[in-house]
């Protein structure tokens, strides 16, 4: 079965399972995919998360604001993609293809050709040429 990819080294892009690239509406609910995306299956509060992308709003419209970017995410993304309780958001296991985990399990592995595949997932840095990452997103990142 194939499953959508995101690329994260280099030009952030994704993929649907036909290998079709697609687009989201906005910048923010893209890096919202790539924050829940580099730890799949870690819940992340929706506080925090709204905090992050919309610092400058007060809490009603951030957490609405957060509210529109999952629908985006859980309209383009396969039923079961993204996952949600009361106040706690992540990505599934093994719902989404991502490089830099690719690459970084290519690197801890000890097989003879590890370095030749990590190498075959390296498209650049992380996320390289983002135009804005929201402040506290970006302290994540480093």
């Amino acid at each position: 079965m194939t499953i959508p990819s995101l690329k994260v080294l280099g030009t952030l892009a994704l993929y649907g399972a036909d290998g079709e690239r697609f687009y989201l509406p906005t910048r923010k609910a893209e890096l919202l995919l790539v924050r829940l995306a580099l730890a799949p299956g870690q819940t992340i509060s929706r506080a925090k998360l709204a905090n992050w992308f919309w610092p400058d709003a007060d809490e009603a419209r951030a957490a609405a604001s957060l509210r529109k970017a999952l629908s985006w995410l859980r309209t383009e993304l396969p039923c079961g993609t993204i996952l949600a309780r009361r106040n706690e958001i992540w990505l599934a296991r093994g719902a989404l293809e991502v490089d830099a985990l690719l690459f970084e399990a290519a690197l801890d592995d000890d097989g003879d050709d590890a370095l030749s595949r990590a190498a075959g997932f390296y498209r650049g840095d992380l996320l390289d040429g983002a135009v804005s990452v929201p402040g506290t997103f970006e302290d994540w990142l480093i």
